[in-house]
């Protein structure tokens, strides 16, 4: 008779083995994050001096700009997973090339729709700018490197700065396949927080060289390279999770039994209190050296942890749950949440609402309208057409 704990030990790691690499809770942050970035903007532009602070979870949104920070934790982890498992079954050259079909479907599509109604509905003016300077503007969107000089970084939909550093770290990961299966976690880290530190240094020297406004210096410190410490994180808990035989990073089936899942939301609760005492207690976040420099990686750490608690959290406990589900589809539909927004609060703000809370409520109303029309009509049929 086989051995009770012999045949749960090999139970175990047939579960590990066929441990899903689609982590669904993934959609939750992505949903939560994107509306964060909405209220925050709202906040910001109308502007809502007198947000509530109570509870306390009210002060999220007053920060609600982290939320790209999160982004770029979660596409670190995305794009390395998806990288990896085109290595799994396809060639160096033919994985290179469905991978880049795939982002470019994924991203370029509602990027090129929203920047065009920004310029047609919200912003003509640009449309009358000199050639040359409109031609600047033009290609440097189109090219995915307006993120790199002032004047254009926000020029059209002020957002899209992010999505040109996610395209550069799509490239980034693009020219990098051949090495990635072969690359050390602990060395991708370790070389992922040095670039980070590097090049912020340098920014925040150079902005204090030249006495930079906080525009320049936030532009200057948020380039791709600058937040390679945070997409770093994301890829090594891919590196983590794709791993043959991993016990580390796999959804547990008893998780709430779990000293190891508690001892992580433990230390993932710590790193986040850590992190926001520090930012809460130094008000002049961008003539801070440690702030620009060192603390952003705390800040993308705290957010790597909580993507670890999503993933050893089983999705199939949830999937049937109706507000689960809700959240989940704003995770789908986060994308176009994250483009259309600005184009509706800056239209809206035209109409000279009174009340805060009444433009908020009419904002994500119509944001949410537009992304899912956007999502079902024009993003997914054009991702399954490359996929």
């Amino acid at each position: 008779m086989p051995d009770k704990a012999n045949v749960s030990e090999k139970k175990e790691e047939l579960t590990i083995k066929r441990a899903p690499l689609y982590f669904s809770h993934i959609n939750l942050l992505r949903g939560f994050v994107a509306l964060s970035v909405v209220v925050y903007h709202v906040i910001e532009l109308f502007p809502w001096k007198d947000f509530p602070i109570k509870p306390s979870v009210f002060l999220w949104f007053r920060v609600g700009w982290m939320g790209v920070d999160l982004f770029f934790v979660i596409s670190g982890f995305v794009i390395m997973l998806s990288a990896l498992k085109l290595q799994q079954t396809e060639t160096v050259i033919s994985a290179k090339k469905i991978f880049i079909r795939r982002r470019a479907a994924r991203i370029i599509p509602l990027y090129l729709l929203t920047g065009t109604i920004f310029i047609i509905f919200i912003k003509p003016e640009i449309l009358l700018y000199p050639f040359s300077l409109l031609i600047k503007h033009v290609f440097t969107h189109l090219s995915f490197t307006h993120n790199l000089l002032p004047d254009t970084h926000g020029s059209i939909d002020g957002p899209n700065w992010t999505v040109a550093n996610e395209f550069q770290f799509y490239l980034f990961v693009f020219i990098l396949m051949p090495f990635l299966k072969r690359l050390h976690p602990v060395a991708l880290l370790i070389g992922g927080i040095a670039i980070a530190f590097i090049s912020r240094a340098i920014a925040f020297m150079i902005a204090g060289y030249y006495q930079w406004d906080v525009f320049l210096r936030f532009q200057y410190a948020t380039q791709m390279i600058s937040m390679m410490d945070e997409f770093c994180f994301g890829m090594l808990i891919a590196k983590l999770v794709i791993q043959e035989n991993n016990r580390i990073l796999c959804p547990l089936e008893n998780f709430l039994k779990s000293k190891y899942f508690w001892t992580v939301t433990g230390v993932t609760i710590i790193m986040f209190h850590i992190t926001f005492k520090i930012y809460w207690s130094t008000p002049d976040y961008w003539y801070n050296p440690f702030m620009v420099i060192c603390w952003r990686s705390l800040l993308g750490a705290s957010f790597a942890m909580l993507i670890v608690i999503t993933i050893l959290v089983p999705s199939d406990l949830f999937l049937n749950n109706p507000v689960y589900r809700v959240g989940y589809y704003l995770g789908e539909i986060s994308y176009g949440i994250y483009l259309w927004h600005l184009p509706v609060l800056l239209a809206l703000k035209k109409a000279g609402f009174q009340s805060p809370l009444k433009f908020m409520v009419t904002t994500i109303f119509f944001v949410l309208v537009l992304s899912s029309l956007s999502w079902h009509f024009f993003e997914k049929p054009i991702i399954k057409r490359f996929k």
